[in-house]
């Protein structure tokens, strides 16, 4: 789960170089950034619906679902 992600940084977690911490502010600690946009990008690619719920100081839950072909 996690610390969780402040609810104005949702949006930002899925863009390359993009971090969030706990305060909701831009992470200074190890990573890129870049996993969660190549996620949602082969994400897009199977056109498979994804997201994150996220409490800040509770945690987070990121989903996806995938047709069944």
């Amino acid at each position: 789960k996690g610390p969780g992600i402040a609810e104005e940084d949702l949006e930002k977690i899925w863009h390359r170089y993009e971090k969030a911490s706990s305060r909701g502010q831009r992470s200074q600690g190890a990573g890129t950034g870049l996993g969660l946009s190549i996620s949602a990008e082969i994400l897009e690619k199977h056109k498979a619906l994804y997201g994150v719920q996220s409490k800040l100081y509770e945690g987070s839950t990121f989903w996806f679902e995938l047709a069944i072909s």
